[in-house]
């Protein structure tokens, strides 16, 4: 018979429980794993074979393939195969005492052994993650109509609009009904309202902004927009609210912006007065120039974030093929090694806080944990009815095979676990062991291992 070597490693193997259930819930397994072929010098991914038993003796079977790439495997031994990491939620309908891992090539079991299983509380009562004081909100409000086309926009703005996508009385009537449940809801908040074109272009959604930041529960406001409006327009603006809870990112788009100068200037104004920073998006074509930008901007004081491209270009699916080279100009531009993982590796969410610190509304009024889907999420409420919204009891592992929009991928219990915001701006935070790492270089964010 063949006999393998095999090297492994359990990064994470852990049982979280609901608290409305007794022993029911979720086994969590993030591993890697491949096997060397002496006689062929080649490296194989084995198939995992999950036995998981009960304290009253109870089994259950899973058997799972490598799903997750792993270039820090690859990285520390180079003849692996990179696609070599298991990454799984596996549903448990009991409390699990320990596990029995088997290997196998094939029906070749090349290596096995037992485990005890981590437990760990999930629920609002006694997990590790405490609710937040203030709750995050994301308001898309869908506000369709641009002055931009970029070609690589996400919201369908590359082509010229049809003229009737701007909104009617009806839909406007809903936005202000929503906004008005948002300032009555007994909890404090920080609103971002989200839209599918450019925020400024609308008196009635300004305006609505301008509610939000008077209301008592309102933390804070993170509006975004392309910088395009004239400045007297964002002065007078900022002359009707209180600044101190305001948040602005401004999207910087070279392919759409006629005067440069007069671009950075009014940023240079905003960024003097409310908490601000500038995205760049990681378009292929636009990725030489973005070194150059991001240098100017940060030498004039401005905080500079890459998000990854979605779409197509080229005949290629983005941001899940970006080419090597391509990711190594990204890593060195991206603001944190989070951003890296999920707006260009396009990670797994994972462990999530959505629906418990934070929530999701569309212009439908129904309140969701967040925008991305894939959950049959339970009723949270219809703000657009009432002001009333329940909270879900606890965080949850989530089934989305990608997180890209850069409010929900904040979420993420990982990003829980390793950063921190420094203001109001959802896109301005710091690693929590920044000054650790700096006399520890191997706990820097980008050699830790980011499970």
């Amino acid at each position: 018979m063949r006999k393998y070597n095999i090297r492994f490693n359990i990064d994470a193997l852990k049982f979280c429980s609901e608290a409305s259930t007794v022993g029911e819930g979720y086994l969590f397994l993030v591993a890697w794993a491949f096997c060397v072929d002496p006689e062929e010098h080649s490296t194989i991914v084995p198939a995992l074979e999950i036995k998981v038993e009960s304290y009253s003796g109870v089994q259950k079977v899973y058997s799972v393939t490598a799903n997750t790439v792993r270039r820090d495997v690859v990285n520390a031994h180079p003849k692996a195969n990179e696609i070599c990491g298991f990454d799984f939620v596996l549903p448990m309908p009991f409390l699990p005492r320990q596990t029995t891992m088997n290997f196998r090539v094939g029906t070749t079991l090349v290596h096995n052994f037992e485990m005890p299983v981590h437990l760990k509380s999930i629920h609002a009562t006694g997990s590790d993650i405490t609710r937040s004081p203030i709750i995050n909100v994301r308001f898309y409000t869908d506000f369709p109509v641009c002055n931009f086309r970029c070609p690589y926009c996400v919201a369908g703005h590359g082509e010229a609009q049809a003229a009737d996508l701007a909104w009617d009385e009806g839909r406007f009537e809903r936005f202000d009904r929503i906004i008005e449940n948002l300032t009555r809801l007994p909890m404090k908040l920080n609103v971002r309202p989200g839209v599918g074109g450019e925020f400024f272009l609308s008196k009635r959604l300004v305006e609505g902004a301008k509610r939000l930041v008077s209301a008592d529960n309102i933390n804070s406001v993170n509006l975004i927009t392309n910088l395009s409006i004239p400045l007297i327009q964002y002065q007078h603006f900022l002359t009707d609210v209180d600044p101190k809870k305001i948040a602005i990112v401004a999207s910087y788009h070279p392919t759409e912006i006629r005067n440069q100068e007069a671009w950075l200037d009014t940023a240079l104004w905003v960024n003097e007065r409310v908490d601000f920073a500038v995205i760049l998006v990681g378009y292929p074509p636009l990725i030489p120039q973005l070194p150059a930008v991001l240098d100017r901007l940060n030498g004039l004081g401005i905080t500079v974030f890459i998000q990854g491209f979605i779409g197509s270009y080229d005949g290629r699916k983005f941001p899940q093929q970006y080419s090597l080279e391509e990711k190594q100009s990204l890593r060195k531009l991206c603001y944190s090694r989070h951003d890296y993982e999920f707006f260009i590796e396009a990670r797994k969410p994972g462990f999530c806080l959505a629906g418990y610190n934070s929530f999701y509304v569309d212009m439908s009024g129904v309140v969701r944990a967040c925008g991305v889907g894939g959950w049959p999420w339970p009723f949270m409420g219809n703000i657009s009815e009432n002001p009333q919204v329940t909270l879900l009891p606890g965080p949850h592992p989530c089934i989305n095979d990608t997180c890209l929009c850069d409010t929900e991928y904040i979420n993420t219990a990982i990003f829980a676990e390793y950063y921190k915001h420094t203001g109001l701006n959802q896109h301005k935070y710091t690693y929590k062991f920044k000054e650790l790492a700096a006399r520890f270089p191997q706990l820097d964010e980008w050699n830790i291992p980011y499970l």
